[in-house]
């Protein structure tokens, strides 16, 4: 078998990821709760001149927008590509079990 560590480490936390995962969409749809973060200038603000170029203001409120799988992955330290790369690796390997028809 393929090593799957990641996968293992999904499962690990799954119960517990899909309950934190459902809070926050009964936030979201329940009580109607909007995710924000206040915008801080970095590099990318800036143009060619120096000058301010993304049009907001530091500390601006704005929406945080957000997938909440991912979200939970990265809180997890789980790596997504990874677990996607180990599935398909296992399942490969039980197609070649298969015998041929």
């Amino acid at each position: 078998m393929s090593n799957t560590t990641e996968c293992e480490r999904l499962h690990q936390v799954a119960r517990f990821s899909q309950k934190i995962g459902e809070f926050i969409d009964w936030l979201r749809r329940e009580k109607e709760v909007k995710f924000a973060q206040y915008h801080q200038h970095s590099d990318e603000c800036f143009d060619a001149n120096g000058d301010l170029a993304c049009g907001s203001r530091n500390d601006e409120l704005f929406p945080f927008r957000f997938s909440t799988n991912s979200l939970l992955a990265e809180f997890f330290g789980i790596d997504l590509e990874k677990v996607e790369r180990e599935r398909r690796e296992l399942l490969e390997q039980i197609r070649k079990q298969q015998p041929s028809s």
